[in-house]
Parts: structure tokens; sequence; C-alpha cells
């Protein structure tokens, strides 16, 4: 007895070797490559955006130690350093806008600066958050500021102007 086998079914070119074909991934990378410069974008835009609320939230908490500086002894620090004591660090230190490590120069985007008046007790002061070179930068809001009077600045531009960037 001879056994016969059923005979198998040719198989085609195109089921033997599954896979996609050049014009189904040029159509996956097109639609990739289109929400990339969708969404960029705004993504930059949400960064930048961060960056700014840090350096506004590091002036926030500076204004307020120069505030209970200025209620404790009936004047704000005379000395452009003098607002690094309040932090605990010895003058001299540049201070930072990172809100766990102040003094880190590598965390923080801005450099926060605090300018006293003139004179032997000082009743007025600007801070400034200076952007650091890792920041992205705003041509429109370069530097930001507060003064004893808490008016908001940008550039030491006048408090109006400063209404688009201290949103």
């Amino acid at each position: 007895m001879t056994s016969t086998r059923p005979a198998q079914p040719a198989h085609s070119p195109r089921t033997a070797h599954s896979g996609f074909t050049l014009v189904e991934m040029m159509i996956v990378c097109g639609v990739i490559a289109l929400l990339a410069a969708i969404a960029y974008p705004s993504y930059s835009a949400q960064i930048l955006k961060s960056q700014q609320m840090e350096g506004k939230a590091a002036l926030m908490r500076a204004a307020q130690l120069l505030e209970r500086s200025f209620t404790q002894n009936g004047a704000y620090p005379s000395g452009a350093d003098s607002l690094v004591t309040l932090y605990g660090a010895a003058a001299g230190t540049p201070l930072f806008s990172n809100a766990d490590n102040p003094l880190s120069a590598t965390m923080g985007k801005f450099q926060i600066d605090y300018v006293p008046a003139a004179g032997a007790a000082p009743v007025e002061y600007v801070l400034r958050a200076t952007p650091q070179t890792t920041a992205i930068s705003d041509s429109d809001c370069p530097t930001f500021g507060i003064d004893s009077r808490g008016r908001r600045l940008v550039s030491d531009a006048v408090p109006a102007a400063s209404s688009r960037c201290w949103r």
C-alpha cells in the first residue's frame, strides 16, 4: 500500500513573507512626523511656562524672607549679599531659583539678585531673576523682578508692561 499524502496548498510569496510594505512604513512615519510637529511647540511652551513659574516662585520666597526681616529689624538688609544670609548661607554665595536647593547653580534656572536701596537702613529693594544658560530664553520676558512695594517688573520696566509675563 502506498500512502497518498494530500496535496499541500501552494504558498503565495505574499503570505510566506508577511510584513510591512514601504508605503505602509512611509504613512506611519508621516503620521508620527505630523504629530511631533503639532506637539513640540506646545511642549516647548509648557516647559517655558514652568521655568518662568520657578523664577517667580523664587522671587516671592525671597520677598517673603525680606519682609520678615523688615518686620523684625525695621529695615531691609543693607548689603547685596545679605539676602543669601537669610537663606543660611555665607555672604558672596550666589542664590538660584531651585526650591529644594537655592544654592545649586546646576538645578536652578534663574539667578536671584537682591538690590537694596542706598543707605544704612534701606526701606526699599528690587529682586531680579536672571535666566541661566540652561533656561529656555523668552525675548518678551527676559528678566523678572519684584520690588518692595510688590510691583512685578520685567527687565526693570514699568509694572504695567509686565502683565503678560506675570500671568
